[in-house]
């Protein structure tokens, strides 16, 4: 199956289950490209929020070519209802998520490389 634009062809095929989430995922967002090098380097990392109150980074393992729980982040108790929506920083080093209140929780990764469970802000 694909797609033809004015100078490109696109083919899509499944790649991998993610399982990890125990409700409703609503939210998905690539991590955003870096620069190695010199060059733009666009890391395979993904980031997905769901009402279960959690959100996932996922990271590509090209030896196993699996997909895999890199972290974990999220609200334990209270009336949270989950998170509707999740986006990476222009860095990477922030990861901000819509709460389905109408909340913001922002996470920030201490150290760059290292799992993003850190510093956590709600407004």
């Amino acid at each position: 199956m694909g797609r033809i634009t004015a100078d490109k062809a696109y083919s899509i095929i499944l790649d991998s289950v993610l399982i990890g989430h125990d409700d409703w995922v609503l939210g998905l967002s690539w991590a955003p490209p870096v620069i190695v090098e010199g060059r733009k380097h666009q890391p395979l990392q993904l980031l997905s929020a769901s009402m279960d109150r959690s959100m996932i980074v996922w990271t590509h393992d090209d030896a196993e070519q699996l997909w895999t729980e890199r972290a974990r982040v999220g609200d334990i108790g209270g009336n949270h209802l989950g998170f509707f929506g999740a986006a990476y920083a222009k860095t990477g080093r922030y990861i901000l998520a819509s709460g389905y209140n109408g909340a913001f929780h922002l996470w920030k990764q201490r150290v760059a490389g290292t799992k993003f469970p850190c510093v956590k802000v709600s407004y």
